[in-house]
């Protein structure tokens, strides 16, 4: 069985979605603590779950669309 490795912090860099990505974390922190959003209270926690998030995009080849049907608090998944 072959362990496939993807590279989340690289992913995130190339596609230039760093402030955007730490914004969302900023905003989900606020407001989780007023709506309970997710069970994540803490940075890592929320990074964690962006980084599983993004995933899926290691099987995907040259895609040009997805649809994010969304899991909740704001986390995608993709279909």
């Amino acid at each position: 069985m072959q362990i496939m490795q993807f590279d989340t912090q690289a992913y995130i860099q190339q596609k230039g979605i760093l402030k955007s990505l730490e914004m969302f974390v900023d905003l989900l922190l606020h407001w989780g603590k007023v709506h309970n959003l997710s069970g994540a209270k803490e940075k890592d926690s929320i990074w964690k779950q962006i980084k599983d998030s993004l995933l899926p995009i290691s099987f995907l080849q040259d895609f040009r669309t997805c649809i994010d049907i969304g899991s909740g608090a704001g986390f995608p998944l993709l279909f």
